[in-house]
């Protein structure tokens, strides 16, 4: 009986402790709405009313403050002065840097082995994956391949596209996707996805897994509840059809380019990979580059260059709709810079200023307000006195 009664005041006083330094690592508590037990805030809050939730807590709690969707405890900074101390103060941006773990980077990232998916972001992954991506990339620039050539080709394959529509009449971010698609074959291979090709699609596929899945509410659920992927429904159909998308992939642009590869003859940047993965194999050290990792930074280029790219192209294009005088000021540029008897060049850029300005716009505001609020103050940026809503 006394040995029953020492090992429970031995437990009372453990847990006790534990509660105890529980709250002394808390600090301060972050204030913030309630919620629901157990979901949190998955019902209230989705991508329509996101901005006006989160301007409506900020009203009641202040420039920082937290909800919970799920499992997830969301962070939100609602000031300049907060964000810039976050992310730039040395005391706090080594922390801030850091990336939440998703379902998306463990079941699609090779366990968050991608710059993109990796939590540590101060950590020797990222550092040393970031610095070989920017080298294989910068290889371009030196001569591996006249991307530039290639992609200036391509566009005139879209122009051709175009202009081949009966009436001129077509979904422009669908022909425009067939371009991304094509710009991203020439960046890993060096050659173009023909139209008559049964992987003509497999970007656009993968793009659209990767867009379901890092949906915040779609990530919290699977976050929690992994296991969603093996049942009928919405969760497994996306998981499959990813799957089935990033397979096919791996076999074009990574293992048939791997089983074709010559030594020294660059075709694209996955042959700079499979070097570098060479190389730490005939050296006897540690290799970074597994195939694994390779594949997966592949995918994660694929994300990069179309998803992004798509959602700048839609974002410009319902600016440029509601702001025919920016069109007129940037197709004027165009015509006095580029002229209309020869295709533009990389260089030409750093002489279009106007037109520089409105991309940079145009990213600043998709990442800071979102798309709908984007088109209501846009034209008073860029020196427009009436606004006009979209």
């Amino acid at each position: 009986m006394l040995y029953c009664l020492v090992v429970v005041v031995m437990l009372f006083c453990g847990a006790f402790y534990m509660f105890q330094r529980r709250i002394s690592l808390k600090g301060n508590i972050i204030p913030g709405p309630k919620g629901l037990p157990v979901i949190g805030f998955a019902l209230e809050i989705n991508e329509a009313n996101l901005c006006s939730k989160l301007t409506e807590y900020a009203e009641t709690f202040g420039d920082i403050f937290q909800f919970r969707i799920f499992s997830d405890n969301l962070i939100v900074l609602n000031s300049p002065a907060t964000i810039h101390k976050a992310f730039v103060d040395e005391k706090f941006k080594r922390h801030f840097n850091d990336r939440p773990k998703m379902f998306y980077g463990e079941y699609f990232r090779c366990h968050h082995q991608t710059i993109g998916s990796v939590p540590e972001g101060f950590g020797m992954f990222h550092k040393t994956s970031r610095k070989h991506f920017v080298k294989a990339v910068h290889a371009y620039g030196s001569g591996l391949m006249d991307l530039e050539k290639n992609v200036m080709s391509e566009m005139d394959l879209l122009a051709n596209r175009i202009e081949e529509m009966p009436d001129m009449t077509f979904q422009c971010m669908d022909v425009f996707s067939r371009s991304f698609s094509n710009v991203i074959s020439l960046l890993f291979s060096g050659e173009l996805i023909h139209d008559d090709e049964p992987d003509r699609d497999i970007f656009l596929q993968h793009t659209e897994g990767s867009i379901f899945f890092l949906n915040s509410a779609v990530n919290s659920v699977m976050t929690s509840l992994p296991f969603l992927r093996f049942l009928p429904g919405k969760f497994r159909e996306m998981y499959m059809k990813t799957e089935t998308a990033n397979d096919r992939i791996k076999q074009k642009y990574f293992h048939d380019m791997k089983n074709t590869y010559v030594p020294g003859k660059h075709r694209g940047i996955v042959d700079f990979y499979i070097e570098e993965q060479s190389k730490e194999r005939e050296s006897g050290s540690d290799v970074f580059f597994t195939d694994e990792r390779i594949m997966v930074q592949i995918e994660e280029i694929v994300d990069a260059g179309i998803t992004t790219s798509s959602i700048f192209l839609s974002n410009s294009i319902l600016v440029l709709m509601n702001y025919p005088e920016i069109q007129n000021k940037i197709q004027a540029e165009i015509d006095t810079v580029i002229g209309k008897e020869r295709h533009p060049t990389y260089s030409d850029r750093n002489n279009c200023h106007y037109l520089q300005a409105f991309e940079m716009e145009i990213h600043r505001s998709w990442q800071m307000y979102g798309m709908f609020i984007m088109t209501k103050g846009f034209g008073e940026t860029l020196g427009l006195s009436d606004q006009k809503d979209s």
